[in-house]
């Protein structure tokens, strides 16, 4: 039923017994540690940015991410997870800078290490300032130990699918019915036009509600904090992917 996508999934326990959720840089130097052990909320996301986020951390590392090519194959969505917009950087801090694909203002911003440029932690405008990305392919998570038996939390269910029509119709259509996914339309006279499958504009809300949450009162920064301390962001040039829905709908 639709209702079951009204709010993510909660963890089951309480924190594991090594601590808050800390993700690493590909070569170590940097690590950040989240005030929450688990994401709050996860999605699976079609979008070519993503994708091509994959892509150009496999060309800077010099081997391609399976995760790209299951993409690229539409066998699978890049897999995202959200973590409340508080963490500590706890080692290479003088390695923190920002990124992005392009000069674009729907472009995620990417906490990138300056050391292997690894994309680590991403921000964009519809999470409202309460929650970071991560993609657990390319920053899977350290220190803790998820799901191994009854007594450690599990990682939340996809809430949404975003950005289907990213993919042909044809193979979003081979994927499971849930979670329920949206695209958007074009822009209407108060803003962006919005659609989905089944279920998608529940999601939708408690993606909002979510979103509309304040970062937790704990130890460390918000993102936005670390931005206005930082250089410009280096913006990498990447065009957007033809297959993006924005070019097919004009």
């Amino acid at each position: 039923s639709h209702s079951q996508w009204h709010q993510p999934t909660q963890p089951r326990n309480q924190p594991s017994s090594s601590g808050m959720a800390a993700i690493a840089c590909r070569c170590g130097v940097v690590k950040l540690k989240f005030s929450a052990d688990m994401p709050s909320h996860t999605c699976e996301c079609l979008c070519v940015d993503c994708y091509d986020r994959h892509v150009w951390f496999g060309e800077v590392r010099g081997e391609p991410l399976p995760e790209a090519k299951a993409f690229a194959d539409r066998v699978k969505p890049i897999s995202v997870h959200y973590y409340p917009n508080r963490f500590e950087v706890v080692a290479g801090q003088d390695k923190v800078k920002f990124s992005k694909l392009r000069d674009d203002v729907g472009c995620c911003l990417v906490l990138t290490s300056g050391c292997c440029n690894t994309p680590m932690v991403t921000d964009h405008f519809s999470y409202g300032g309460a929650f970071v990305g991560v993609y657990p392919a390319i920053c899977p998570t350290v220190d803790i130990t998820v799901g191994a038996d009854e007594n450690q939390p599990e990682i939340p269910p996809p809430l949404l699918r975003c950005w289907t029509k990213d993919w042909p119709e044809e193979d979003v259509t081979k994927l499971p019915a849930n979670p329920p996914g949206f695209w958007m339309n074009g822009i209407g006279p108060d803003g962006p036009l919005f659609d989905g499958s089944p279920g998608w504009d529940i999601a939708f809300a408690a993606w909002g509600d979510l979103a509309a949450k304040p970062p937790p009162d704990a130890p460390g920064t918000t993102i936005q904090e670390l931005v206005a301390g930082s250089a410009d962001a280096e913006v990498l040039g990447r065009p957007e992917g033809p297959l993006s829905h924005k070019f097919i709908r004009k």
